[in-house]
């Protein structure tokens, strides 16, 4: 059990495991003592700190910090983090999304992914970030994301703009060449993306798919490997969770959607792998916003239980009311 002092109160806390160019495990923390602000216009709020990011070794020691100014929003969707030996130097780049002007937050004109090398804390790579997101409204325009698998046996960094509207990703290999665009605008069919993105390999084709939403997407060239629901639903999934079946080995495929449906949907879905339905739950309206999945039981004897919590807005409040189908 390991304790990590911040130097100070934080709301917002993400930990990130970085391998060191020496083999040696280290912790990334992304923190703020704001809270995540959120894109969303009835979300959003001015944030009251900076957002900084801070590594340490396994004993707890604190290698370097670097507060990120005020051009640098505190929130997973403004400021994506990720650790990835994309160079394969056996050392794991952290890639980030900065803005090189603290005097205009929501720029795009100084927003830059970069690129810390973990030993020294300093930058060893930029690259502009695509403007494509520019036109959107607020909560649209700033849904950035990063990802990385392995295609082939090599890493593969992925970097996405936009969520619920048109949604733009890349891919990029060793020495940050661009490998494939993919663009799924907001008027083709299937559901939208997911706050919850797994990647692995899900066909056991040599390379992993990015669970974007219900859609998989094949990290070696962007390809679309399977699309469930297509033809049924267009919205949004808060989170999906691929799953493997312990007695026979099959996978499955769980989601909880958050809005976008047509009367009667499904918000709760199991998915076979093809993408038929395994099992569906709660038909009809419904925000289903957050949900896990849990293992009881023994190693000879396990059991699978989903719970998931369904977001419910009064006069622009939000409670959560909680159920376990």
């Amino acid at each position: 059990l390991m304790k990590f002092d911040l130097g100070q109160r934080a709301k917002h806390i993400r930990s990130i495991p970085v391998r060191l160019g020496s083999g040696k495990d280290a912790i990334l923390f992304v923190y703020s003592a704001d809270e995540g602000v959120d894109p969303g216009e009835e979300y959003y709020h001015h944030p009251t700190d900076t957002l900084k990011l801070a590594l340490f070794d396994g004993d707890g020691t604190r290698r370097w910090v670097k507060d990120l100014g005020s051009g640098v929003i505190p929130g997973i969707w403004f400021c994506p983090v990720l650790a990835l030996d994309l160079n394969m130097d056996g050392a794991d780049e952290i890639y980030f999304l900065n803005n090189k002007n603290p005097k205009t937050p929501f720029s795009f004109v100084y927003r830059k992914l970069e690129a810390i090398d973990p030993d020294t804390g300093e930058v060893c790579g930029s690259w502009d970030w695509p403007d494509n997101t520019f036109n959107e409204r607020l909560s649209l325009c700033y849904r950035f994301y990063l990802a990385a698998g392995y295609a082939d046996g090599k890493p593969v960094l992925i970097t996405s703009q936009g969520t619920y509207g048109d949604m733009y990703l890349q891919g990029y290999g060793p020495g940050m060449v661009k490998l494939w665009d993919k663009v799924i605008s907001k008027d083709e069919p299937g559901p939208r993306a997911s706050h919850l993105t797994p990647v692995l390999d899900f066909n056991d084709d040599g390379a992993d798919e990015l669970f974007w939403g219900e859609r998989l997407l094949s990290v070696r060239d962007g390809s679309e490997v399977l699309c469930c629901d297509r033809d049924r639903y267009n919205g949004h999934s808060d989170l999906v969770i691929p799953f493997v079946d312990f007695d026979t080995g099959e996978k499955f495929i769980f989601t909880c959607r958050e809005g976008d449906e047509r009367p009667g949907e499904p918000r709760i879905v199991t998915f076979n792998s093809d993408g038929s339905y395994k099992w569906r739950a709660v038909d009809g309206e419904g925000h289903m916003h957050f949900a896990w999945l849990a293992t009881f039981g023994t190693p000879q004897k396990p059991r699978r239980v989903f719970m998931v919590m369904q977001e419910v807005q009064y006069w622009g409040e939000t409670q959560m009311e909680r159920g376990a189908p």
